[in-house]
């Protein structure tokens, strides 16, 4: 679907009572490509614990198609929202950003990595880590960060897609650094300029 404004999607997956899994995707088209974004709750066999529930955000701008698909076991749950964007602001045409490479903005705007894995029997493991800092924290050394991990094997199939989101206020800068531990990963990093509707103003890379 499309919707005539721009917004944010909002999805969250739960394991049921019976602490069952399943995973949740997020697709929208994005010139001649999709981009896409995913959560699970699951079993962790790397880590050894439940995560009990996860969600993820898209900011979707107007006339964008995009989908929200869920894959779940037994009485696993999941749901998904839309949140408008009100009037004062809008969302800037998204665009494809570097990894390991840092932009400065001028503008407010929303950071968003994905890691997805194919299922298989190889053991496969990646993490992304996105950082937003100040115009004068240079080094990234009091940075906002939000981190995604993807890891499949034999007997864990649901961690194949996961991402990740940072908010970076206008006049900083931002990157996302990924790393593949174990197998093959593919890694996308798109950015979602916010602006003011009276504003004008530029990003820059550096």
């Amino acid at each position: 679907m499309a919707m005539r404004q721009d917004g944010f999607v909002v999805a969250m997956v739960r394991t049921g009572h019976t602490v069952t899994g399943g995973v949740i995707t997020g697709r929208q088209n994005i010139g001649s490509s999709t981009f896409e974004v995913g959560a699970s709750a699951h079993w962790d066999i790397f880590g050894g614990r439940w995560i009990m529930s996860n969600s993820f955000c898209i900011p979707v701008t107007k006339a964008t198609s995009f989908r929200v698909d869920p894959s779940l076991i037994g009485d696993a749950r999941a749901q998904a929202f839309w949140i408008p964007i009100g009037s004062r602001y809008s969302l800037l045409a998204p665009e494809v950003r570097d990894i390991n490479t840092t932009y400065d903005t001028a503008d407010c705007g929303i950071l968003v990595g994905s890691l997805k894995v194919s299922p298989g029997d190889d053991e496969k493991r990646a993490w992304l880590m996105l950082k937003a800092a100040a115009a004068n924290d240079g080094s990234f050394s009091n940075a906002s960060t939000a981190g995604a991990s993807v890891g499949v094997s034999g007997d864990d199939s649901w961690i194949k897609v996961n991402s990740a989101s940072v908010f970076v206020r206008a006049g900083g800068h931002y990157r996302g650094d990924a790393t593949v531990l174990n197998g093959d990963a593919s890694h996308s990093l798109m950015w979602f300029g916010l602006r003011q509707n009276d504003s004008s103003k530029a990003t820059s890379e550096r």
